[in-house]
């Protein structure tokens, strides 16, 4: 972030953006010569982290900063897709990662991306085609594995585990509870509370995790454990789903 700053501090000088609700002005100053691809690919680094922390607006922010330099930035538009995507705007979405696929029809990044747009608009055999390609390209890339599992379930309601996933990137949270989620509806509740013991242990912050090793201590009779762990949940999401009603009496 701090190179990606640095690098930034420059383009300031030369390029003025207002950028809000979608609406894009853009002013000019007297054109010099300067390495705009550069500047562009910083934006899109800060959009990346924006979206890894969940920061979303800022990451449409950021990543459009990138096309205001760079239109034909293949990573911009799938960067700003993957936002869209989280705030719902699954269409649009779609059409920024598709237009990343036109300008690199080798980018990962962006079959993944469109992948999770499409499974979140209720295209599953579109996201699942999406994401095998994107494994086809890049066999390693963890999301895209992710995002062909669920996919598969919710087409299939086959409860396949993301053990692929959780293979490839042990650190990612969402895996872990995934798993745990499945291994509850399997009744294997410890495996469950091991997988949200590792979710808790990488995230102490996340109420879904508290809220699903509640349920599993819940059903193997650990009542006293249950309540903390939906206390806990609750005090991190005072709107947890059901979190209130696992509570025993």
């Amino acid at each position: 972030i701090a190179d990606c700053d640095e690098a930034l501090t420059l383009v300031k000088q030369l390029t003025a953006t207002t950028v809000y609700h979608g609406a894009i002005e853009k002013t000019l100053r007297p054109r010099i010569h300067h390495p705009s691809k550069q500047y562009a690919e910083a934006w899109v680094n800060k959009g990346d982290v924006s979206n890894k922390r969940g920061d979303f607006d800022a990451a449409i922010k950021e990543s459009t900063e990138a096309l205001l330099l760079d239109e034909r930035s293949s990573a911009a538009w799938a960067a700003l897709g993957r936002a869209k995507t989280a705030l719902g705007d699954h269409s649009e979405a779609i059409s920024h990662c598709s237009e990343a696929l036109r300008l690199d029809p080798r980018s990962s990044e962006a079959f993944s991306n469109r992948g999770a747009a499409k499974n979140s608009s209720g295209d599953y055999a579109g996201a699942i085609e999406d994401c095998s390609q994107a494994i086809l390209l890049d066999p390693v890339f963890a999301d895209a594995w992710m995002g062909q599992n669920m996919s598969k379930a919710r087409e299939t309601d086959e409860k396949t585990e993301p053990n692929e996933a959780l293979r490839l990137d042990p650190r990612r949270v969402l895996p872990w509870i995934n798993r745990a989620l499945l291994r509850i509806k399997r009744r294997d509740y410890d495996g469950a509370i091991a997988d949200c013991n590792q979710a808790l242990y990488l995230d102490p912050q996340s109420a879904i995790s508290w809220r699903h090793r509640a349920t599993a201590k819940a059903r193997i009779g650990d009542h006293e454990g249950a309540m903390a762990d939906c206390n806990e949940a609750l005090r991190l999401d005072p709107n947890i789903h059901n979190a209130v009603e696992l509570m025993p009496e």
